[in-house]
């Protein structure tokens, strides 16, 4: 069971009240993975929003320079993923996979949506944190993306 003072622990939702908090509650519920379980693949309809409770998950994208694999991040605890829920096209931009067994929150995006359209609080709030992950999630794939071009002699 999802709870808000469980949510509260996500610097995610840092400003938002108690009753702002039970209703994000309301519409989410946790998950387990194995190790080595896909989460949501890169490409598939973005139907969840996930915040990681326990474990760790790597989130990746398939490059097509010979054949690598990018690292975005190895997400661990409060860490958030599935940000393409909450933006059109809603679909997933990256690949997460469980690297050992995780316990994981998720949002049913429909109902989120809803609470976010009703409330702008909520809204901004999650918003601005989507933009903070985002930003460090960009630059640590930049610097994977350079480490695999070859540098010219």
């Amino acid at each position: 069971m999802v709870t808000p003072e469980l949510l509260r622990r996500y610097p995610f939702f840092a400003g938002l009240t108690h009753q702002q908090l039970t209703s994000l509650a309301t519409v989410a519920h946790t998950m387990s993975f194995e190790a080595g379980e896909t989460v949501f693949r890169d490409g598939e309809p973005a139907s969840c929003l996930y915040l990681v409770v326990d474990g760790q998950v790597r989130l990746f994208i398939e490059s097509d320079y010979q054949g690598h694999r990018v690292n975005i991040t190895d997400g661990d605890e409060r860490e958030v993923l599935g940000w393409s829920a909450l933006v059109a096209p809603y679909e997933y931009t990256a690949t997460a996979e469980c690297s050992r067994q995780s316990e994981l929150i998720s949002f049913d995006v429909f109902e989120l949506r809803r609470i976010i359209e009703a409330d702008s609080r909520v809204g901004y709030v999650i918003m601005h944190g989507l933009c903070d992950g985002l930003d460090s999630r960009l630059r640590c794939a930049y610097v994977e993306l350079a480490s695999l071009v070859p540098v010219p002699a």
